[in-house]
C-alpha cells in the first residue's frame, strides 16, 4: 500500500461540513487562516509523500521513510481534529504544539535522509522552502486564536 493509499487529507469542504457546528470558527479571520493553512500543508503534504516514496526501502533507511510519513500525516490528522471540532483555546494550542513539534522533526528527517545520501537534493530544498512557508501562514493561524475561559489545567497554555 502506497503512503496517498494509506493516509488522504480530505478537501477542506468536508471538514467544515462535518464540523461538530457552524460557528466553529469564532471569528471570519480564524476560518480563513485555518483554510489556507490546510491547503498549503495539503499540497507540501502531496510533495513530502513523493520525496519519501523516493527512498530506498532496504533496512535502515526504511526508518528515515517511516519517520517522514508518520510526521507528515500527524500534521495533517492534527489540524484535521483542531477545525472539525469545538475546541477550547488550550486544545488548539495544544494541538498547534504537536503541529509545529511535527514540523521541525520532519526537517530534522529530510535531512537526516540527505545527509544518508538517500534522497534528491531538489526535493529537500522543496520540502524545506514549504515548511518555511507552512511555518508563516501557521503564526497567521495561531494569532487569530482567541483565549477562552476554559482553563489548561497542566497552566501550558
Amino acid at each position: 500500500m502506497t503512503p496517498e493509499e494509506q493516509y488522504q487529507l480530505p478537501e477542506w469542504e468536508k471538514i467544515v461540513d462535518e464540523a461538530e457546528e457552524p460557528s466553529q470558527f469564532p471569528t471570519a479571520k480564524e476560518l480563513y487562516a485555518a483554510k489556507e493553512l490546510f491547503h498549503n500543508w495539503k499540497e507540501l503534504y502531496n510533495l513530502i509523500l513523493a520525496f519519501s516514496s523516493s527512498l530506498p526501502e532496504d533496512g535502515e533507511r526504511e526508518f528515515f521513510k517511516e519517520k517522514i510519513e508518520n510526521y507528515a500525516a500527524e500534521v495533517g490528522q492534527m489540524m484535521i481534529e483542531t477545525f472539525e471540532g469545538i475546541l477550547p483555546y488550550y486544545l488548539k494550542m495544544e494541538r498547534a504544539a504537536v503541529m509545529r513539534y511535527c514540523c521541525s522533526q520532519l526537517i530534522d528527517f529530510v535531512d537526516y535522509a540527505m545527509i544518508a545520501t538517500l534522497g534528491d537534493k531538489e526535493y529537500q530544498k522543496i520540502i524545506v522552502d514549504g515548511i518555511d512557508s507552512f511555518r508563516l501562514l501557521f503564526i497567521t493561524w495561531v494569532a487569530t486564536l482567541e483565549k477562552d475561559e476554559e482553563e489548561d489545567e497542566w497552566g501550558m497554555f
